[in-house]
């Protein structure tokens, strides 16, 4: 096992390759799906006449595959080759990006976006939040927020440019750009950063194996599992869902497609200061505290924004959803570990992020549903404000756990 650190001013020195990798994988995660597809819905609306709703069903698949694919990720993150894992998932990843170019039809996107989601499940938040989760005890908070942050910084420098890039190079060309920066800049990290291959793991894969066996059946019959997943179920639905629809929703206030993706970038900018933030806090704090700034931050954002259409309300709305939001992907692994330790932590973990997939395949296809119908995402923002609300008082009714095998 790797040696745990015990210190803020001592966790750099030992972990920082682990948290460089963490923030690459994350960038570039994050920056060819998660912020990439809300520039792309416009030109794909255009070049092949589909509707919002029908186009977002592409983004639900593929957080539904990543979901789903999620314990798949996190069982073999605790008994296999974490570096072949890891290589596995962005060469997915890079082959979907590689192939879009050639679609005609739905199912061909919807097909692309799901073979997406199950690359990002083998190199994205799972495999991050493990490799973090082992290298570090005390501060792991902030070892979280910081390996994290890399979804922000994919948000603030991919998502402008590959707005500009989709808006003088055509979408076609862009996607292959992405395909490619998949490839080459990640790989060789992964190769020599990940020297142990296998880092993390205990040695007796038997005793792996009965973790998973004992813990996991004793984890799902506990309220708080089910408390903790259907939280993050409801609030990822209002967050995504949100920020998928945030490029459209801003070029429908007559902002250019660059502006917009400006705004969109600004965001995901401020979201990696909330990722720091509420890393801090939950080194801090119990995790559900920190849970519950998050989703106040967000609510205000929203709130703002159905209270006026001010220009000044627009980005206002950018800088506290930005904050709120940055703070999902940190607290869930977090709260995981304080809640359940972290004995077969990556199995458990990915077991209750197919929860949460379900939530993220769900909000950006009912927020593109609403959209057709009225026209307006207000409805749909009403909405993200009810499921934050009903996520926060359901996590303070979750409660440490004492499992099996511990």
């Amino acid at each position: 096992m790797v040696k745990k650190t015990n210190s803020i001013h001592t966790f750099l020195p030992a972990g920082s390759s682990i948290i460089f990798l963490g923030f690459l994988l994350m960038t570039l995660s994050a920056g060819s799906a998660f912020y990439a597809f809300g520039l792309f819905m416009i030109p794909f609306q255009e070049a092949f006449d589909w509707g919002r709703s029908e186009i977002s069903g592409a983004i639900s698949i593929h957080f539904l595959s990543a979901g789903l694919v999620g314990p798949i990720a996190g069982k073999l993150m605790d008994r296999y080759s974490n570096r072949i894992i890891i290589i596995t998932g962005l060469l997915l990843s890079s082959i979907s990006y590689f192939i879009l170019p050639g679609i005609t039809s739905l199912i061909h996107l919807y097909l692309l976006w799901g073979i997406l989601g199950v690359g990002n499940a083998l190199a994205g938040a799972v495999p991050v939040g493990i490799l973090i989760s082992r290298q570090f005890d005390k501060s792991r908070g902030i070892a979280m927020g910081l390996a994290m942050s890399g979804i922000a910084f994919g948000g603030l420098v991919m998502a402008p440019i590959n707005g500009y890039l989709i808006e003088n190079f055509e979408w076609q060309n862009t996607a292959n750009i992405i395909g490619s920066i998949l490839i080459i800049i990640p790989i060789p990290f992964v190769i020599f950063l990940i020297k142990n291959s296998a880092i993390g793991l205990k040695e007796n894969s038997n005793e792996n194996l009965d973790g998973f066996l004992n813990k996991i059946p004793s984890a799902i019959k506990t309220p708080s599992f089910w408390l903790a997943g259907f939280a993050f179920f409801l609030a990822s639905a209002a967050t995504v869902g949100v920020i998928q629809h945030q490029a459209s929703f801003l070029r429908d206030y007559e902002m250019s497609a660059s502006l917009a993706a400006l705004g969109v970038g600004i965001s995901a900018g401020i979201g990696g200061i909330g990722k720091l933030l509420f890393g801090y806090i939950s080194d801090k704090l119990p995790v559900r505290y920190a849970c519950l700034l998050s989703f106040a931050s967000s609510t205000f954002a929203l709130t703002i924004l159905l209270t006026t259409q001010a220009q000044l309300a627009l980005w206002i709305y950018i800088v506290f959803f930005g904050l709120g939001m940055g703070a999902i992907v940190v607290l869930l692994p977090l709260l995981v570990g304080e809640l359940f330790g972290h004995n077969s932590f990556g199995t458990l973990y990915g077991t209750i992020t197919a929860i949460q997939g379900f939530g993220l395949a769900f909000g950006p296809w009912a927020a593109g549903v609403i959209f057709d119908i009225n026209d307006s995402y207000a409805f749909a923002f009403q909405c993200a404000i009810g499921m934050y609300i009903i996520a926060t008082f359901m996590l303070f009714m979750t409660r440490k756990q004492i499992l099996n095998n511990q």
